[in-house]
């Protein structure tokens, strides 16, 4: 069995509660990732210097926070071929967790990486009857762990055209956020808003004409072309398509494709999307809000930055772009910590 072995330098956080698979495989079972509790047992092992890492545990949740990630290859495996794999895959893997969990610290941009040749796997377990100490830590250590659906969902990404873009927009703004950079999390949150509600009306138009209803519920039409052939087209759709603008994605559009419209839902959450969607257009070709005296624009700060995530979030959730990540609980709770 042939590990690679990727310290990222930066803290990774794992939900490694009992049903945690040793290896959770790519669809293609070309790849895995590793069991974190394995993969650490396995570095100890190797490094018995290794630093001691701790689970912690809260409302039966257990986290392990790690710097690395165990990537297992199956098959023969050439130099070339881990090569390729430090060079190009391993960056877009991480990149695909980040975007599948929302752990917004975690990128390839310091790591390192070790090939190794395994013989065996040890235990995934960890013992909770011994070193058990209680530590106060954020919220975020338990509502950020990857999962194991996470870490599916990332393979799927991977194994496809790798991390979707409306939902590293929503990332990209929430850790613009966090990093208080508010211009850039409006910015992105606006951006997101627009790409998850583009694309989803794209998809469901086209699924239902794949699947024949379509033809009932649109203006869907039969043009002859030269030589025979005949093209079927919606003007309708096409129409508000093509001369788009980020309101109709709300309303009339969506009232078309979903026969549902954010104005008539929730005019709270269409207004608040229209003031952040013009903030945006004002940042981008002017560099910044226009000014105080606009009312319809936000102000840059921690505040108004966070009611644009927020805002755009709950967009996005409208849209059925469903998010286990969000602005975090930032409060700290109680852990139950154990050595490992």
């Amino acid at each position: 069995m042939r590990l690679l072995d990727v310290n990222l330098r930066k803290v990774i956080r794992w939900s490694v509660n009992t049903d945690f698979p040793d290896i959770i495989w790519s669809p293609s079972r070309t790849f895995g990732i590793l069991n974190p509790l394995i993969h650490h047992a396995l570095r100890k092992r190797q490094l018995p210097e290794l630093e001691q890492m701790s689970v912690f545990s809260n409302g039966g949740v257990d986290v392990l926070i790690t710097d690395s990630i165990g990537i297992m290859l199956t098959g023969e495996k050439t130099d070339h071929d881990v090569f390729d794999w430090v060079i190009d895959r391993i960056p877009l893997l991480v990149s695909c967790l980040r975007t599948a969990s929302g752990q917004l610290i975690i990128n390839p941009d310091t790591m390192s990486v070790a090939d190794v040749e395994l013989t065996d796997l040890p235990s995934a377990e960890f013992r909770k009857d011994v070193g058990v100490t209680q530590a106060a830590a954020p919220a975020t250590i338990r509502e950020s762990a990857i999962t194991p659906d996470d870490m599916r969902l990332a393979l799927e990404y991977f194994e496809t055209s790798g991390p979707p873009s409306p939902r590293s927009m929503l990332v990209d703004a929430l850790h613009a956020y966090f990093s208080s950079d508010y211009k850039k999390a409006i910015v992105y949150a606006a951006i997101a808003m627009e790409s998850v509600g583009a694309t989803t009306l794209d998809r469901e138009f086209d699924q239902a004409l794949a699947e024949g209803g379509g033809l009932q519920r649109f203006r869907v039409i039969e043009l002859n072309q030269a030589g025979g052939a005949v093209v079927t087209k919606d003007p309708v759709f096409s129409l508000l398509r093509e001369s788009i603008k980020f309101k109709s994605l709300l309303h009339e559009l969506s009232l078309y494709v979903r026969n549902r419209s954010l104005l008539v839902e929730n005019q709270g959450l269409y207004s608040q999307a229209l003031r952040v969607y013009k903030t945006r257009n004002d940042i981008v070709h002017h560099a910044e809000p226009r000014g105080p005296e606009d009312s319809a624009a936000l102000r840059l700060d921690r505040e108004t930055s966070r009611t644009a995530v927020d805002c755009a979030l709950s967009v996005c959730q409208w849209f059925g772009e469903g998010l286990r990540f969000g602005l975090y609980d930032q409060r700290n709770l109680t852990y139950d910590r154990y050595p490992v």
